[in-house]
């Protein structure tokens, strides 16, 4: 008889991994492999009672809650189920994709992925030849670790190590269009992650820095990017949130953390005629802010809600803990 991951008076064993799972409250899956079992999947469900061993094959947060995707391995239903109470994304998130990862692990076809990525970007709205054309020429599972990149062209974030991920594509591409960059702009990127951004940055302009808080972070990307030969992008280890004084001024600086305002050393950094995009605003709503200084002046425009870690620095977030 298949074990049932549901409301159970006793502790029970998970018949994926064999890990020990508690009896008490609500458990509709493993909290060490993530799988879940079909049965009791809804009132009258003809699939009820299946007993196929439910994978988790995706996860999002969803009206503050964590949800993951358990597919059934038997007959092909899936079900989304709450997390466990206390864990969090980026764990979730690795052990689904680390498990979908090894079963696509075969025979990954990353140029025609990639080339289904830059078609659904299209299908989103993404219309600049620039950017799609960047799109197409970076090899994004180069900047993700090894597990998961088989999952490297799915339009979705993806953990990178020290509780960080990479942002998912089309959020990339949106704000790398709206920057309309031409080509031969010097632009400072905040939150250098992966690299990956920075490496579609300098497909982009001339001249790229980008800075990141996290030390090995920023050695990893710097490694990537001096494999993949872009001599134009430059990584820097700092506090992002004062920008990088030392080559300004900027033609255009982009972030990929949400400040509480725009911080003041990134406007005194940016150049006449040039672009800041950045999120602001806090965990209750943020919005991504596009500024322009034209003729001495800035001026805003507010391209629409959007939800990004927090900016740690001085002129962003204090660190908990």
């Amino acid at each position: 008889m298949s074990t049932r991951f549901q409301r159970r008076q006793e502790d029970f064993a998970c018949t994926h991994c064999g890990t020990q799972v508690g009896g008490d409250g609500y458990t509709n899956h493993c909290p060490a492999c993530l799988h879940s079992q079909h049965v009791d999947v809804h009132p009258g469900d003809r699939l009820a009672e299946c007993g196929g061993l439910m994978a988790p094959v995706a996860v999002e947060q969803k009206d503050g809650e964590y949800r993951i995707l358990h597919r059934c391995e038997r007959c092909g239903h899936q079900k989304w189920n709450r997390a466990a109470a206390g864990d969090s994304f980026e764990r979730l998130l690795a052990v689904a994709a680390s498990r979908l990862g090894r079963a696509m692990q075969a025979e990954p076809d990353f140029d025609r992925r990639r080339a289904a990525m830059v078609a659904g970007l299209q299908e989103f709205g993404i219309h600049d030849d620039a950017v799609l054309q960047a799109f197409r020429e970076v090899p994004r599972h180069l900047f993700v670790p090894e597990d998961v990149r088989p999952l490297a062209y799915e339009n979705r974030p993806l953990p990178i190590g020290l509780g960080q991920t990479i942002s998912q594509p089309f959020i990339v591409a949106f704000m790398l269009q709206a920057l309309e960059l031409r080509g031969d702009e010097k632009v400072l990127e905040i939150g250098a992650g992966s690299g990956y951004a920075a490496a579609l940055l300098g497909r982009l302009a001339a001249e790229v820095h980008t800075v990141e808080r996290l030390a090995e972070l920023a050695d990893n990307a710097r490694r990537t990017l001096e494999e993949l030969e872009f001599r134009n992008v430059f990584v820097h280890v700092g506090d992002g949130s004062e920008g990088l004084a030392s080559h300004a001024p900027f033609d255009a600086i982009i972030s990929a953390a949400a400040a509480p305002t725009v911080p003041e050393p990134w406007l005194a950094q940016l150049a006449e005629g040039g672009r800041l995009l950045l999120p602001a605003g806090d965990e209750g709503g943020q919005e991504l802010q596009l500024w322009l200084r034209q003729d001495g002046s800035l001026s805003r425009r507010r391209l629409g809600p959007v939800a990004f870690v927090p900016l740690i620095g001085k002129y962003g977030w204090v660190q908990s803990g």
